[in-house]
């Protein structure tokens, strides 16, 4: 290396890590000192530069593919588990009352069945720094009944944060049956002392569908598919 310049040592370490990327390292020992070799480097002088350039690119190099070869493995294996994840939430309903939350979900409850997952009233949680008024004490801070695979939830709302719109229209409840007995079940339920919006029936979309306002002022649309039989 000892007086060469750069120019005179660029060619011969170009050529030196250009032969590593084109040799498999078990070969290079092989082919290290055949003719081409010998020819490309020169002279001798030159073969113990190209043999140092080789050590120290083989050496890294080598190693360094090995290295990103493992990171593009893992990176495949990661993007083949994500494509598996499917996204599992379940959206649950959560209705606000004035006051009469327990009244309505024993009602639900007796519409479809089970029991209430969570009873929490709001006297549960006072304490010296959240006072509650008398009148609120026993009322429902949150209440759960499972149905199917999801769950109805509510709470009544107190009276310092206002009323709750018992006529609003802009959510409802929709509920997917398995078959059109229990869409009828369910209509015919839920909207008894309530207010039929759309009767239960054939629908011009092809779907069994009914939708009502119930006595407690909330909305729900019941629906049966016969092409997806409950499972939308």
């Amino acid at each position: 290396m000892k007086g060469k310049s750069m120019k005179d040592t660029f060619p011969v370490c170009w050529w030196a890590s250009h032969f590593a990327h084109t040799q498999h390292p078990q070969s290079l020992g092989n082919n290290l000192f055949n003719k081409s070799f010998s020819k490309i480097a020169g002279n001798t002088k030159n073969i113990t530069l190209v043999v140092t350039c080789l050590r120290w690119y083989v050496a890294h190099a080598w190693s360094l593919g090995v290295i990103v070869a493992q990171l593009r493995n893992e990176r495949s294996t990661i993007e083949e588990q994500l494509k598996k994840i499917k996204i599992m939430a379940i959206i649950n309903p959560h209705i606000n009352f004035n006051g009469n939350a327990e009244e309505a979900f024993n009602f639900y409850k007796s519409v479809f069945g089970g029991a209430f997952a969570k009873i929490m009233r709001f006297k549960d949680l006072a304490s010296n720094e959240f006072p509650l008024a008398e009148n609120e004490a026993n009322k429902i801070m949150h209440i759960a009944l499972p149905i199917g695979k999801n769950i109805l939830m509510g709470n009544d709302v107190p009276e310092s944060m206002g009323r709750t719109n018992e006529n609003e229209n802009r959510s409802k409840i929709s509920i997917s049956a398995e078959s059109k007995e229990e869409a009828d079940k369910l209509f015919n339920a839920l909207s008894a002392g309530g207010q039929i919006e759309y009767p239960i029936s054939e629908s011009p979309w092809g779907s069994y569908f009914g939708m009502f306002r119930d006595k407690y002022g909330i909305e729900w649309m019941v629906d049966f598919d016969p092409n997806y039989k409950g499972q939308i």
